[in-house]
């Protein structure tokens, strides 16, 4: 059944589709008002210029919801996938990261 899958594991299928759908509400391709969400980070000594600010949570409900988690897989990407032209190409380069 893996193989069907074609990814490692549910996890890693996980956080790819995070990472899709991290980058359709950035380039603004679905309509979420993530204003109030998504705080871009004010220093980058490391890593990409589009990085926010990861969501604090005290509570492991809070911790496990969605932006938290997807802030920091998207905040570990690579300046030239975030950087993508099109949501096809990402696609395709978020492939190359996660095979």
């Amino acid at each position: 059944m893996m193989k069907r899958l074609d990814r490692n594991n549910l996890e890693a299928n996980r956080q790819h589709y995070k990472a899709i759908m991290m980058f359709r509400i950035v380039n603004n391709l679905v309509d979420i008002q993530s204003q109030h969400i998504l705080l871009p980070a004010r220093v980058h000594t490391r890593g990409h210029a589009n990085r926010f600010l990861v969501l604090f949570a005290i509570h492991d409900a809070h911790k496990y919801f969605f932006f938290p988690s997807c802030i920091r897989i998207w905040n570990s990407l690579l300046e030239a996938t975030i950087m993508a032209p099109s949501h096809d190409v990402f696609k395709i380069r978020m492939d190359v990261l996660m095979p």
